[in-house]
């Protein structure tokens, strides 16, 4: 082989070696984006977000949203998957701030008439 051939070859490989990176691009950012959004709802249901006046609404529709996107992801839709995953990290970082702020819950669990939080 002659030098000349040896560079193009080169080339041609480094090229490939790319767009295969390009390629796999889409599995890589979305994987990413759905496994921020799960650690972010853990906080969430750390925080009760679920039962509080104040994040329900920002809780379930994140919980959704990341269901969603991991179904698209599972059919291999990487870019609606993504939008998905974005929009539900969106509403589970507003769940944890606003969980963060309020107290009241939507329903108190009891246990006998009695709070199940009380320690009486």
């Amino acid at each position: 082989m002659t030098k000349n051939t040896q560079k193009n070859i080169s080339l041609l490989l480094f090229v490939l070696c790319i767009v295969s990176l390009v390629l796999a691009c889409g599995p890589i950012k979305t994987t990413l984006a759905i496994k921020d959004v799960n650690a972010t709802m853990a906080e969430a249901d750390e925080l009760n977000a679920a039962n509080k006046v104040a994040s329900a609404y920002q809780y379930w529709a994140a919980k959704e949203h990341l269901s969603k996107a991991r179904l698209t992801h599972g059919y291999s839709d990487f870019d609606a998957s993504e939008k998905f995953a974005q929009k539900a990290q969106k509403l589970a970082d507003q769940a944890v701030s606003k969980a963060k702020k309020g107290k009241q819950l939507v329903y108190e669990p009891k246990l006998n008439g009695k709070s199940v939080e009380d320690k009486d």
